[in-house]
């Protein structure tokens, strides 16, 4: 298992808030669900766990 550390250097916790910020900005969608999205706080801190949350929203949100 990769850890933050791992992560953060390979962007992908970068990646995260651009992502939520474009969900926020209703550049991908205007479904309610999509919209509720919220970012991760400290992205710094963010545990595997919760970028796996996130991501999961993410896609129920886009299913629904």
């Amino acid at each position: 298992m990769a850890t933050v550390q791992e992560l953060q250097k390979n962007g992908f916790f970068n990646a995260v808030p651009e992502l939520m910020a474009s969900v926020a900005a209703a550049e991908v969608s205007a479904k309610a669900e999509v919209i509720a999205l919220t970012p991760i706080a400290d992205p710094s801190t963010a545990t595997a766990e919760d970028v796996a949350n996130a991501v999961n929203a993410i896609i129920a949100a886009l299913q629904a």
